[in-house]
């Protein structure tokens, strides 16, 4: 077994035997101590992997979570283990200690235990912090500089009065060295800190730090992975052997520095406010490339910290966004630029070299019983013309809403995109245009309580590349049915009708699905369901599945489902499959 997983189990083992003995302490509602978890066990047995699924066939799953509260503050550990963890990628395994003291705030009916002088002395701490975690963080700061990566280490909010602070630091990336080239990975350790005045949820004025950086001494590349065996290459009247130069796929030490800078205002009562972010990032691509020599350029002190090298790239990137938020009228736009050579670290998915331009519009009339809204967005890449073609993005739409009491409702929506690339040579578009109508009522017969819902959806395609177009279009109709009966039972009832045109090729997909609920007690629920799908009697698809949760004693509530998927190609016989998939889950509150 793994040591990591060995060493959480033993200490999360420690922490209940410690903590647990506090709960006897919660005698009644306003005792200063209390304590509280939850463990869920999920596992999953299946004779098949999921299509173009990485998550396999079977597998194990471990969720513990702990809450001590003390005066009010809840203290809480957390714990996730995994058989899909693995040497060869990142941690799924996580283990987190988290405070949240706005909690403290917001429960006001344990004000009379902030009477005592502990309560006091823990309310005056405590309300000086927002957050406060130690273990797996998953820090959202900024959308530019860092937002959501998974940090192990510890992710603090400091804000007293008006003064805020911000600090995290810790490993982002484990050494995994024993791989293919593509799939090495230097251990990488980030360190990031935001200061400035005022509160994140009213007017403010922040700076912002992030280095993240690759140690060079946690992995030697291996040589044998970046040398292919010699490549023969066969020409008339001659053959030719050479070794490839692979060395472009060798994994190199990288560094990320950005300073960043955000500010927020807001007026009329936070009716209208208008912010913005800028931020500078300098990357590092091969930590041991060849220095550039600026001893004349810069103050020596910044050149021994920022020693600039012969592969380093420095961009910026920007944000500005208004909104006006009045009782039945909402407006919304913003501007975005990331430059091409901006990258960050703590947002790996961030586009570069793309900005991007949108505005947001609803109005509500009658107590919002008639709405209307709309959108619109335009994204443009190669901003400094560096690349041979040119690719934009316009979206837009409008969608209106009609719910009236007593009458059935009706929302309609129209959502047109066009996506251009343009270069010296070609020009090629997709134009797709979205057109949606959903209708409803509720209704009763006799003592049954009903539903009935429809919806339609149109897509057109246009496809064209250069003077060649293609034209792609398909409609779906569904109807939904739901009885609620006065017994314990509910059932819902589905069919679908989808016509698809592509090119000469016409295809006609037919849907029918059932399912139900009956419940035995207020702990012992089951459901039960089928579904059926016949495309031009070609491909085949059917699935069932029964599902029951109820209570084992008093240990905890189980949960199993069985199910099983069938799928029949008689066009390619090798694409179909028989699939049985069971799954448990066990959950203990205490």
């Amino acid at each position: 077994m793994n040591k990591l997983i060995i060493k959480y189990i033993v200490f999360s083992m420690a922490i209940v035997c410690l903590l647990f003995p506090l709960s006897l302490l919660a005698q009644d509602s306003f005792s200063p101590i209390k304590f509280s978890g939850s463990n869920r066990m999920y596992g999953q047995y299946s004779n098949r992997q999921g299509s173009f699924s990485q998550v396999p066939a079977s597998f194990l799953r471990e969720e513990l979570y702990l809450q001590l509260e003390v005066y009010g503050i809840p203290i809480n550990t957390s714990l996730f283990l995994s058989t899909e963890q693995s040497g060869i990628r990142q941690n799924i395994n996580t283990f987190n200690f988290s405070i949240n003291p706005k909690q403290l705030l917001l429960n006001k009916a344990k004000q009379k235990l902030y009477k005592s002088k502990p309560g006091k002395f823990f309310r005056k701490l405590m309300s000086t912090f927002s957050t406060i975690q130690v273990g797996t963080c998953r820090p959202v700061y900024s959308p530019l500089i860092l937002n959501g990566i998974s940090v192990k280490g510890v992710n603090i909010e400091f804000t007293p009065g008006i003064f805020y602070s911000a600090f995290v630091s810790g490993k982002t990336k484990k050494r995994i060295q024993n791989v293919s080239a593509s799939q090495q990975t230097y251990e990488q350790y980030l360190q990031f800190g935001k200061i400035g005045i005022g509160k994140e949820n009213k007017s403010h004025l922040f700076i912002s730090f992030l280095h993240v950086k690759d140690d060079e001494n946690s992995m030697i590349p291996d040589s044998s992975f970046y040398i292919i065996e010699a490549d023969t290459i066969f020409l008339p009247g001659d053959t030719i052997i050479h070794n490839q130069d692979t060395t472009f796929s060798t994994i190199k030490p990288q560094e990320n520095y950005i300073v960043g800078a955000e500010a927020k205002l807001y007026f009329f009562k936070k009716k209208f406010f208008i912010g913005g972010e800028i931020a500078m990032s300098s990357v590092t691509h091969d930590i041991d490339a060849m220095d550039i020599d600026v001893k004349n350029d810069i103050p020596e002190w910044l050149g021994d910290y920022f020693q600039p090298k012969i592969n380093r790239s420095i961009d910026y990137a920007y944000s500005v966004k208004s909104k006006i938020n009045l009782k039945t009228t909402k407006l919304s736009g913003s501007y975005k630029m990331v430059g091409p050579g901006f990258n960050s670290f703590g947002t790996p998915y961030l586009r570069n070299d793309l900005k991007t331009y949108e505005a947001r519009f609803s109005q509500s009339f009658l107590k919002r019983k008639i709405s209307v809204s709309s959108h619109f967005r335009k994204s443009e890449d190669n901003l400094i013309d560096w690349k041979n073609s040119t690719t934009t993005y316009t979206i837009y739409g409008i969608s209106a809403s009609f719910r009236f009491r007593k009458l059935p409702y009706f929302v309609v929506n129209y959502s047109p995109y066009l996506q251009s690339n343009k270069s010296d040579t070609r020009k090629t578009e997709n134009k797709t245009k979205i057109f949606n109508l959903s209708s409803g009522y509720s209704y009763k017969i006799k003592k049954i309580n009903a539903s009935t819902n429809f919806n339609y959806s149109l897509q057109n395609s246009e496809m064209q590349f250069d003077s060649e177009v293609k034209i792609y279009k398909t409609s779906t109709f569904s109807l939904y049915e739901t009885f609620n009966f006065k017994i314990p039972l509910s059932i819902s009832l589905i069919a679908s009708l989808s016509n698809r045109d592509y090119l000469e090729e016409k295809t006609q997909i037919y849907t029918l699905g059932f399912s139900g609920t009956y419940r035995v007690s207020e702990k012992w629920r089951n459901t039960f369901g089928m579904r059926f799908s016949n495309q031009s009697s070609e491909k085949i698809k059917t699935g069932f599945y029964i599902n029951s949760s109820f209570p084992v004693w008093k240990l905890g509530i189980m949960n199993l489902r069985a199910e099983k998927n069938s799928y029949l190609n008689k066009v390619q016989e090798n694409k179909g499959y028989n699939e049985f998939i069971l799954r448990v889950i066990f959950t203990k509150k205490f």
